[in-house]
């Protein structure tokens, strides 16, 4: 594995050889100012077709650049990430165009001429839960970063977690399927609730083997078992009919 991570900026609707080099600038630093000055990202190439900045970043530093440009970090930071996303967006709409910040951990969406549509309009804070596997976890402070990748193999979410917790979850990491129970911040947007943010508070490993090799442990263990688990099933949760 390589000790650098990628993130791809890619502009829509232009080609590098088409795209005035004093916009270009205007993306970079506003993308050096996203990632914050302490990151130790730089600039790889300008690859054609859609004018596709790439980022190198060390990964060391993925965690926390992750929470930071997910707006997960500190409120100070997270201001300034919002500042930063806004001035993007406004680019992208004075050029009319729309753009993408990709990595492995997901896409972030710049919407440029279509952002003014994005209307939040409400926020709430509760209990949710969220099911899937874990794909990463760890950093340096006390609420530490784990990326969950849903059931449904659809975006990771990044969650943060206590220590105590994240290292009962690091025992799981790239294996079982679980079910995280937490408190969720959602949004209203256009009308529609998004959760931003998920805080773990504990954990199930889900059972992932086969219902009929379940079924086959439970028999073992004594009579009362039919060779129809559904069959089987019905009469634990409806009890037996005559």
């Amino acid at each position: 594995m390589s000790n650098e991570a990628t993130y791809n900026f890619i502009i829509k609707g232009y080609s590098k050889d088409k795209i005035p080099l004093k916009y270009i600038s205007k993306y970079i630093e506003c993308l050096g100012a996203l990632y914050g000055e302490s990151s130790e990202c730089y600039l790889s190439e300008i690859n054609s077709g859609s004018v596709d900045i790439v980022i190198n970043v060390p990964r060391k530093q993925v965690a926390a650049l992750e929470l930071r440009i997910t707006e997960n970090g500190t409120d100070a930071s997270n201001k300034e990430v919002r500042l930063q996303k806004d001035k993007i967006n406004k680019l992208l709409t004075a050029h009319g165009k729309k753009a993408t910040l990709k990595s492995s951990n997901g896409i972030i969406d710049f919407p440029g001429q279509r952002s003014q549509a994005n209307q939040v309009t409400g926020s709430v804070v509760e209990h949710a839960e969220l099911q899937g596997q874990l794909i990463s976890i760890g950093g340096k402070d006390k609420s530490v970063p784990a990326h969950i990748r849903p059931s449904d193999n659809s975006r990771p979410y990044l969650c943060t977690t206590n220590i105590e917790t994240a290292k009962k979850l690091a025992k799981h990491l790239f294996d079982a399927q679980l079910k995280l129970y937490g408190e969720g911040t959602w949004l209203r947007i256009n009308e529609k609730w998004e959760m931003k943010k998920f805080k773990i508070l504990s954990f199930e490993v889900l059972e992932t083997r086969p219902l009929k090799e379940i079924l086959n442990e439970l028999r073992s263990l004594g009579d009362g078992f039919s060779d129809d688990p559904f069959k089987d099933i019905n009469e634990i949760r409806y009890g037996k009919h005559n």
